[in-house]
């Protein structure tokens, strides 16, 4: 597991944010996983602690060869249980895994590229 991309400003606060492109290839397998900062910054209720990078990093490295969406969704839970379900700011899980070919043509394939699988998980706080 290996951090991608750097971190960039918000989205439609700024006219022209800083951006920069990052690139690489994702084997068959592998999975490319999205985040807000709402998923690391969650609080514990008992003591404020941050869920944190570290812990994220943690908790993916263990969820093995497991589906996209399953995935999205282990993250999810795991942050809702450690913030007893008091989310205060977006958590939003984008999973995207390059799927094994399985030597079959499907009607949606593009020559050169490898086909994903995306899921978007809910966005929400409390209110």
């Amino acid at each position: 597991m290996q951090a991608f991309g750097r971190p960039g400003s918000l989205f439609g606060l700024f006219p022209a944010p800083e951006l920069h492109d990052s690139r690489g290839t994702l084997q068959a397998g592998d999975s490319l996983i999205l985040f807000t900062d709402g998923v690391t910054e969650a609080r514990s209720q008992s003591d404020r602690e941050l869920y944190g990078d570290d812990r994220l990093r943690d908790f993916i490295a263990g969820l093995g060869d497991m589906p996209a969406p399953q995935m999205a969704d282990a993250i999810q839970q795991a942050v809702r249980a450690f913030s007893g379900a008091h989310v205060s700011d977006d958590t939003v899980v984008l999973v995207l895994k390059a799927l094994r070919y399985s030597g079959r043509k499907a009607a949606t394939d593009v020559p050169g590229c490898t086909p994903v699988s995306l899921v978007r998980l809910d966005v929400g706080g409390d209110d």
